[in-house]
């Protein structure tokens, strides 16, 4: 088995393998190549840092990593790890986090993160195994939305207003992920009846994902109560 750096390693056997890893995972993964690139790109995923294990010229297992300034540092982040049924239990992530780190020391990193299903006690282990710890907990919602009619005006927004930051955000919603464009983003600002800045939300337009809530005056309620006018089925 040989771990190595994922530079210029094919996107499609990539893809193929991680659509394999993930083929009874909790949620349903695309296995959409061009949907893969762009989402690779907007997680600012950097082959120096990302790894994998192959058993001759056959990827088993990968560890996609992004690097960025992230909550006040220099962050690499696990976008994606997956590992081919058979090859489980072999510690193969174990074995590419090892090559990993010290390129990351190299490059003067100085946090690594990621975020992981709650469910998927496995990973969580396998990742505190290799050093990390849950430092925070994120919400992830899905279906209709169903609130007070509430009289809000709803402004469209070039880009994310200053009051916007990335504490509560996920790595793939941040205001430099959404500065990429790798996917179609649409800002809107949000006034209550007196004109009052209630806050602002962004949605994929594409895939109709709330991606991001940043309250101001308002409340997230309120917000939703905004983006139920334009998009009343998101997730």
């Amino acid at each position: 088995m040989q771990i190595q750096n994922l530079k210029g390693f094919p996107l499609v056997e990539l893809v193929d393998c991680l659509s394999q890893s993930f083929a009874n995972y909790y949620v349903p993964i695309p296995d959409d190549i061009k949907y893969w690139g762009r989402r690779f790109r907007g997680a600012r995923v950097d082959r120096i840092y990302s790894f994998g294990a192959l058993e001759g010229r056959m990827l088993v297992g990968f560890i996609m990593q992004g690097i960025d300034q992230y909550r006040g540092a220099r962050t690499v982040f696990n976008t994606g790890t997956g590992v081919l049924p058979n090859y489980r239990g072999k510690a193969l992530v174990d074995r590419m986090y090892e090559a990993s780190w010290p390129v990351c020391q190299e490059n003067k990193v100085e946090q690594c993160a990621l975020e992981v299903i709650q469910e998927n006690h496995r990973a969580i282990h396998v990742y505190q195994r290799n050093g990390f710890e849950i430092s925070r907990e994120l919400r992830s919602y899905a279906g209709t939305l169903d609130g007070p009619n509430v009289p809000l005006t709803i402004s469209p927004l070039t880009e994310l207003p200053s009051y916007a930051t990335d504490d509560w955000v996920s790595w793939d919603f941040t205001r430099t992920a959404m500065l990429i464009g790798a996917f179609d983003y649409r800002h809107f600002e949000v006034l209550d009846s007196q004109q009052n800045r209630v806050g602002c939300f962004s949605i994929d337009h594409d895939r109709k994902l709330l991606a991001r809530m940043d309250p101001q005056e308002g409340s997230y309620s309120d917000i939703l109560s905004a983006v139920q006018k334009l998009y009343p089925k998101v997730r």
